[in-house]
């Protein structure tokens, strides 16, 4: 760690304010390595979903590394192809696929999700997949 990024923390410990890394990862949830970042100008998008229960998003591709943060409920993820899931709970995160066709889905909860995408300028951050 530098001695600036040492000299923060510290401040921050003082300070009182609580630091838990909640992720850090260089492998989507399904264990596929993030190859690079989109070429372009870089552009950062974070989304709030709302989930209701007992409800699926549509299968979709990702062009660009993203990372999930589960504020509420329970999301399920699935590999289309592989069909292996992923269960995350509140206050867990994950690194979502890149490439690979997949969605999410709830049960019984009403589940609320940040992502956070490190993309470019006119890549969309999801694709629908028939």
């Amino acid at each position: 760690m530098s001695s600036a990024s040492e000299e923060q923390a510290t401040s921050e410990r003082d300070a009182g304010v609580g630091i838990r890394q909640v992720l850090q990862t260089s492998r989507s949830w399904n264990d596929v390595s993030y190859a690079h970042y989109p070429t372009g100008t870089p552009q950062l998008t974070v989304v709030r979903f709302s989930i209701p229960p007992y409800s699926s998003l549509p299968w979709h591709t990702h062009a660009v590394p993203n990372a999930a943060y589960v504020i509420d409920g329970v999301l399920t993820v699935e590999d289309r192809e592989t069909g292996h899931t992923h269960v995350v709970r509140a206050s867990e995160a994950f690194g979502e696929s890149v490439g690979s066709v997949h969605r999410g889905y709830t049960e019984a909860l009403l589940t609320e999700v940040v992502t956070i995408y490190a993309g470019a300028d006119g890549i969309p951050l999801s694709t629908p997949v028939e």
